[in-house]
């Protein structure tokens, strides 16, 4: 065994200790951030997921939102290159200005959000001890946000997905 277990505890470790999941460039006070706004109707996001030790992937997200009896309801398909289609949906209400609660198929708890200027950032636990924290910037033009989710076992951040999310 020698020394190749700490040599890669040691990759781990640095590989979570990447660039932080926040982009302060892309923060400003308007347009706020309106999730029914952006998420209701039709989206498709691109973008690359890149996993610890793997190389990157392209990842394809189609979504269908909608705003029913104060829930935001957003259907997704998820399209990563070398994997088969996965489905998930997303449940958030709002309970309190700016703050936002709910579920998702892949959670393995509730899913919090909260809303400061054009930014989303979103925090929930998943199967395994995984946490996902998920930073979203809306673009001025109100029609399109950069994603930034950043995925976590302890301190050690495990994978992360840059996307770019658009209006239909």
């Amino acid at each position: 065994m020698g020394l190749r277990a700490p040599a890669a505890l040691l990759l781990l470790l640095l590989a979570g200790c990447g660039a932080p999941l926040t982009q302060p460039e892309l923060e400003r006070p308007e347009p706020r951030f309106d999730p029914v706004a952006f998420f209701s109707g039709t989206s498709h996001g691109e973008g690359r997921l890149k996993l610890v030790l793997s190389p990157s992937r392209t990842v394809r997200v189609d979504s269908a939102g909608r705003f029913t009896d104060g829930t935001l309801v957003l259907d997704q398909t998820i399209r990563r290159e070398g994997h088969r289609i996965q489905r998930r949906s997303w449940r958030l209400r709002e309970t309190a200005p700016g703050h936002w609660q709910g579920s998702l198929t892949e959670a393995s708890g509730p899913v919090t959000a909260d809303v400061s200027g054009n930014a989303l950032h979103i925090r929930y636990a998943m199967k395994g001890g995984l946490h996902a924290e998920q930073w979203l910037y809306l673009a001025a033009d109100g029609r399109s946000a950069a994603n930034r989710l950043g995925i976590r076992f302890g301190p050690v951040r495990l994978a992360t997905i840059e996307e770019r999310i658009e209006k239909r």
